[in-house]
């Protein structure tokens, strides 16, 4: 009667399950952060979820005014990473006309880095077992007008006065980026569950 050693099936048996089973939260942590990276240097680049350029704002200067001072433009944008209280200049932190109108920021981020559109994207991840994905999302909150009403779906959809400048998706090359992560994890993901 020949033997049969189960040990080396046991092995294979938990490679197969760690495969099946793999944990992509490193993955998805790694999109959140590239969401996030996409988002602040399109928008700093005056680009549109799809790598175009932006519409130009045409009632703000292209750059700096000798006038309007650099010292007083970098208090203005700090003021962005505030949501309210004493630093906000308006409710909601929304600046004067007269203040907006002296800043130059590109199309939707008069602050620059410190403008809402970039400072108030937040991230998360999760898992959809309706169609069983995983996934990782940023959306904005927080970007209100003087009335508490959320302004940004009226720039993303255009129309009236309002050029279309839609932020929402990741840019080609954050797309880019993201294959590259998912191919890179899988190849760790493989090594780790055949060891």
């Amino acid at each position: 009667m020949g033997r049969f050693n189960v040990d080396a099936l046991d092995r294979i048996r938990g490679q197969i399950e760690r495969f099946r089973k793999p944990d992509v939260r490193p993955l998805l942590t790694r999109w959140e952060k590239r969401i996030v990276a996409d988002n602040t240097r399109g928008i700093l680049d005056g680009k549109d979820k799809d790598g175009r350029d932006m519409a130009a704002v045409t009632y703000r200067p292209g750059k700096q005014t000798s006038k309007w001072g650099v010292k007083e433009q970098r208090k203005l944008e700090r003021r962005a990473v505030f949501t309210g209280g004493k630093f906000a200049e308006t409710a909601h932190n929304n600046l004067t006309g007269a203040q907006y109108r002296r800043l130059a920021g590109p199309p939707l981020a008069p602050r620059g880095k410190f403008s809402r559109v970039i400072t108030n994207l937040y991230t998360g991840q999760g898992y959809d077992s309706a169609r069983r994905v995983y996934y990782a999302v940023g959306a904005w909150a927080d970007v209100l007008s003087g009335k508490g009403i959320a302004f940004l779906i009226y720039h993303f959809a255009g129309g009236g006065r309002l050029p279309r400048r839609d932020l929402r998706g990741i840019r080609p090359q954050g797309q880019a980026e993201c294959l590259r992560d998912l191919e890179d994890w899988g190849d760790e993901h493989a090594r780790a569950s055949f060891r």
